[in-house]
């Protein structure tokens, strides 16, 4: 066997390896959204705070912590807490949440401009 296929054999018996390693990994989501509209969202008048809402009508009751760290977007800029509340209670918008799903800490809340 020449070196070129001893490198090649090597070469696939390593990948071989690494690649089932890696398929026994379980995946974990590092991040979950919920999807909503901010009519009708109950929002805190300070952070931290919780949230709770229902992320449809069958679903249970979700509580979400609202931390120091969360952040606050109207589209793509970001904005204080108390602009996204004011802005939010102004008219319905769409609105996402995304959350880390072990803790419920909320990474940041996203209105829809339009």
């Amino acid at each position: 066997m020449t070196l070129a296929r001893k490198s090649a054999a090597m070469m696939a018996i390593v990948l071989a390896i690494t690649g089932s390693a890696h398929a026994l990994t379980p995946m974990k989501a590092l991040e979950t959204s919920i999807e909503t509209a901010t009519g009708g969202l109950n929002l805190p008048s300070s952070v931290p705070a919780n949230l709770s809402l229902r992320p449809c009508t069958a679903c249970d009751l979700v509580t979400l912590q609202l931390a120091t760290t969360s952040e606050f977007f109207i589209g793509k800029e970001t904005v204080t807490f108390a602009r996204f509340t004011t802005y939010a209670k102004a008219s319905s918008r769409g609105l996402t949440i995304h959350y880390t799903p072990e803790t419920k800490v909320v990474t940041r809340m996203v209105a829809s401009q339009r």
